[in-house]
């Protein structure tokens, strides 16, 4: 079958919510994952932002936003 949208459906975001928040903590440089968030985009463009914030195994706190399209 045809693959998904990425934005279709919330079930699909909180897997790739789920998905981020492992491959993060695969980085031995990450400690913990303090926050992981997956915006669609509106209507007009398909895909999603990815929001995420972790702490370093040095204690330092760092932030990342990814924009995915998904055409």
């Amino acid at each position: 079958g045809e693959a998904a949208p990425v934005a279709s459906g919330g079930a699909n975001l909180e897997l790739l919510r789920r998905y981020v928040r492992q491959e993060l903590l695969r980085d031995p440089r990450v400690e913990e994952v303090l926050q992981v968030s997956v915006t669609p985009h509106d209507a007009r463009r398909d895909g999603v932002d990815v929001l995420a914030r972790v702490r370093a195994v040095t204690g330092q706190e760092a932030s990342l936003e990814v924009h995915v399209d998904g055409t």
